[in-house]
């Protein structure tokens, strides 16, 4: 008879499931892919264009439903968009095969390097694409400090 090396796999699968189990947890567990992990912070991918103009920021976020999924802020140069991304199903315990889909809580800071007035910040949503254009102020307006020069 001649010798299969699948042989001694086949007749000992359940050794080797037994041990997959085994590297299958420790993976899970060391880059936290387990779905008790899945609700980490994480950052989102952007794109930053500095026109003439203005700033476009576009952030890759599939996934949002409305409004109350996103905040966008600024604190002093820095703008600050934090959110949460649900399932739209919640699976029992045991269901997840596999789960490669993003969901959870998300935050990005941008410091914004130019000048820009807050209040006319427009950001639209649109097929997963977060958009927002930062007017930049162009200002030739400066003051002018006096040197004071004294006597020793």
């Amino acid at each position: 008879m001649p010798f299969n090396p699948f042989d001694f796999v086949n007749t000992n699968a359940s050794l080797f499931e037994n041990e997959w189990e085994n590297y299958r947890s420790f993976f899970e567990k060391f880059f936290n892919l387990n779905e008790k992990n899945a609700t980490q912070t994480r950052t989102i991918p952007i794109d930053l264009y500095q026109r003439q103009h203005d700033l476009l920021l576009v952030l890759e976020i599939p996934g949002l439903k409305d409004e109350k999924d996103i905040q966008l802020k600024v604190v002093g140069q820095t703008l600050i968009v934090e959110g949460e991304i649900n399932r739209s199903y919640i699976p029992q315990e045991g269901e997840i095969v596999k789960s490669e889909r993003k969901v959870g809580k998300f935050s990005r800071k941008v410091t914004i390097p130019v000048a820009f007035d807050s209040k006319k910040i427009h950001a639209r949503y649109q097929n997963g694409l977060l958009e927002i254009r930062i007017p930049i102020i162009k200002s030739n307006n400066y003051d002018k400090i006096m040197v004071r020069f004294t006597d020793r």
